[in-house]
């Protein structure tokens, strides 16, 4: 059985692959468009399946009937010599943030922003020192919602044509 992390209307638990079958027919298509600039993935049970397994935590947020509608979760940062020097890292655990959701979403979006986000952002937070996450610009509500829990943005970079804007959160952040 999985943790819950939230009950209420909706639930926060831990996400399976079961969660990437049912909520990849349904991810939103800026999300969708977002993977391909970044990756080049074009199949999205393949991406969210992928997020999932590489992550140390991953939760999904699901509606009173068990719709899957925000996957999240943070997979770690393979750090070397060079990795360190951009990020800026001397020594720690660092990971890269991910979130995903479906249409929806929207309906439950006060919920999540309210009670289940601060939980997840804070259990993705406890293990890691230094938290990392890339939004294309032309999202407009994950650069609101991380900025409550730290995250500020801290690069710019044009992949595939489209501005992509990295935000960072540390744990000594002064």
């Amino acid at each position: 059985m999985d943790s819950i992390y939230y009950k209420g209307n909706c639930n926060l638990v831990d996400a399976n692959e079961e969660d990437a079958v049912l909520f990849a027919s349904n991810i939103r298509k800026r999300e969708l468009r977002e993977m391909e600039l970044l990756f080049g993935v074009y199949d999205p049970f393949e991406a969210v399946r992928n997020s999932i397994k590489s992550s140390m935590f991953s939760y999904v947020f699901k509606a009173p009937d068990g719709e899957p509608l925000i996957l999240l979760g943070v997979a770690d940062i393979k750090m070397n010599r060079d990795v360190s020097r951009h990020l800026g890292i001397l020594d720690g655990k660092g990971g890269n943030v991910w979130m995903l959701s479906v249409p929806a979403a929207t309906r439950y979006k006060m919920e999540f922003t309210k009670y289940a986000a601060p939980l997840a952002f804070m259990l993705l937070q406890s293990g890691y020192d230094f938290l990392t996450a890339w939004y294309w610009s032309g999202v407009s509500t994950l650069p609101k919602l991380i900025s409550r829990f730290g995250f500020r943005p801290v690069e710019r970079s044009v992949v595939n044509g489209e501005v992509f804007i990295r935000a960072e959160w540390r744990r000594n952040n002064g």
